[in-house]
């Protein structure tokens, strides 16, 4: 009698969940492995909870159009396809795991149902993971996978370290699925979790694999940016109510809407968060700083369990009637990725992937609703076809690359320490990587990141959480490497990709952007 094949999903996101319920669904033995407690501290879990798909009046052509659009041209046909005529099912499928949701014209939200008013994807996670549980689905949290390890041009397993005791052990698989989330706290200011650093970009690339439209890193316009405050995002439907202006008080951001063809905040959160966080970023380039006037809701407002949970974000010598807050745009969203097929398979046998660690479904921007349908389309595709495409690999010996490299890191006494690194990135990222570039910025960022990049192979790291630190400072390092390179490629403005000295969107560049190793950088492949 044949083994249970056996499928190893890396993440426990949405995308991940999914991925492993669907893999479990079709006969497969499943293990998920986290690095963080199982459906927490991850993206989906902090999302809002809103899918945008074709259903309460809107068409699947209506969605096809908006994402195209919003995506200036570029998401991938086959990969938009399989978006829009796939989620109608597979989201109404979230109520049989448990996932309660109220539906709306052209999505669903699961918002009310969260236990935190601002995580509104907690729900989701939650059930999924109960449901995921009882179909027999193994957990191994605490667990960072730190190579892909590969035979005869096959992924046949994964390396892993655990954070709390610095143990490697090798994990063999029939097939793997990477649902490993975005990089978004390789950027100091990020809503992102702590965690979020860009595993999944430094686990593709090290294996040769290509990424596509890396350059395209989204930035959500609001983020609430003062002394003492909470790094957070603020809904943009809030210009609605309260006006939003600069230091010289002129609503600037107003007439820009009237433009753009949107008629309310609301609208500009769904199809134009990328032009409304380059305007941001132009006024304080200018000199001039942004304010929300919260202060002019009415007191009742503050009632609201979402405003309630903003009022716990101020320090507590202030107070939401005290004035207006200073706000300025926040890392949210990588669209860019590793590409697929329309089943979530990558280029090298053994390995699928979901989620945002995936490329070419958003194109140069995403609408606000479709990473969340993504995540459950592509995770439940993926998920599908390991289990169908997986099979029993015998390994003659456990690789031991990884424990080289933790042993070189451990024996570093002098070295720079990971933490340092770590905020030295961070810095860079904010300064020259954010929803305005330029040429000389661009330039800068390339040769302090190939300075940093120097550093990574004499870290000291002589606990397990400074180990732990280590690799995630090399993913935050090829993430941001990513990010430059095809910067710096992309010389038009499109999407959230905006630079300064080719403002303009040229359509010369309606093309995708694909990189891989070359010497010591980024390298454009075709």
């Amino acid at each position: 009698m044949a083994k249970p094949r056996h499928v190893l999903v890396v993440g426990s996101g949405v995308a991940g969940l999914c991925a492993a319920i669907a893999a479990r669904a079709a006969g497969a033995q499943v293990t998920l492995v986290s690095k963080t407690p199982v459906g927490l501290a991850n993206c989906s879990a902090y999302a809002g909870g809103g899918f945008t798909l074709a259903t309460g009046g809107l068409t699947p052509e209506e969605h096809r159009r908006m994402t195209l659009e919003t995506g200036r041209g570029l998401p991938v046909s086959d990969l938009l396809d399989t978006l829009v005529t796939e989620a109608p099912a597979l989201v109404a499928a979230l109520r049989t795991y448990g996932v309660p949701y109220q539906e709306r014209k052209g999505g669903i939200s699961t918002a009310r149902f969260a236990r935190h008013p601002l995580l509104g994807g907690e729900v989701v996670t939650r059930c999924l993971r109960q449901h995921a549980a009882a179909a027999g689905v193994e957990f191994m949290a605490g667990l960072a996978v730190t190579t892909l390890v590969v035979d005869d041009g096959r992924v046949v397993g994964v390396e892993v370290l655990e954070t709390r005791t610095a143990k490697v052990h090798y994990l063999p698989a029939g097939a793997v699925v990477l649902a490993t989330g975005g990089g978004g706290r390789s950027y100091g200011r990020s809503d992102n979790p702590v965690r979020t650093t860009g595993d999944g970009y430094r686990l593709l690339y090290e294996q040769g694999l290509g990424l596509e439209d890396m350059e395209f890193v989204q930035f959500y316009p609001l983020g609430l940016d003062e002394p003492g405050f909470t790094r957070w995002m603020v809904g943009l439907h809030l210009i609605d109510y309260v006006p939003l202006t600069n230091s010289r008080g002129e609503r600037f951001l107003d007439p820009l809407l009237a433009e753009w063809g949107m008629q309310s905040g609301a609208q500009a959160n769904l199809f134009a968060r990328d032009r409304a966080a380059v305007a941001l970023a132009q006024e304080y380039r200018a000199g001039r700083e942004v304010y929300l006037h919260l202060d002019q809701l009415p007191p009742k407002s503050w009632d609201h369990p979402q405003l309630a949970y903003i009022a716990r974000m101020y320090p507590r010598d202030r107070k939401p009637a005290d004035g207006p807050v200073r706000v300025s745009p926040i890392q949210h969203y990588f669209s860019g990725g590793v590409p697929v097929g329309t089943w979530g398979e990558t280029a090298m046998p053994g390995l699928w992937a979901c989620g945002e660690v995936i490329g070419g479904v958003d194109g140069a921007n995403r609408v606000g609703g479709n990473a969340l349908t993504s995540c459950v389309v592509f995770g439940h595709r993926a998920g599908t076809q390991a289990a169908n495409q997986a099979r029993e690999t015998a390994m003659s010996r456990e690789p031991d690359r990884t424990v080289r490299q933790c042993r070189r890191w451990a024996g570093n006494e002098d070295g720079p320490s990971p933490a340092k690194l770590r905020q030295q990135l961070q810095a860079l990222a904010d300064a020259c990587l954010g929803p305005i570039r330029d040429g000389e910025g661009l330039e800068r960022a390339r040769d302090e990141l190939q300075e940093l990049g120097g550093q990574l192979g004499q870290l000291a790291a002589q606990k397990p959480g400074q180990l732990v630190e280590a690799f995630e400072v090399s993913s935050m390092w090829t993430t941001l490497a990513l990010v430059c390179a095809g910067a710096t490629l992309r010389r038009e403005s499109r999407g959230v990709h905006f630079r300064a000295d080719h403002p303009h969107e040229d359509p010369a560049w309606q093309e995708h952007i694909k990189l891989g190793a070359g010497a010591g950088w980024p390298a454009r492949v075709e």
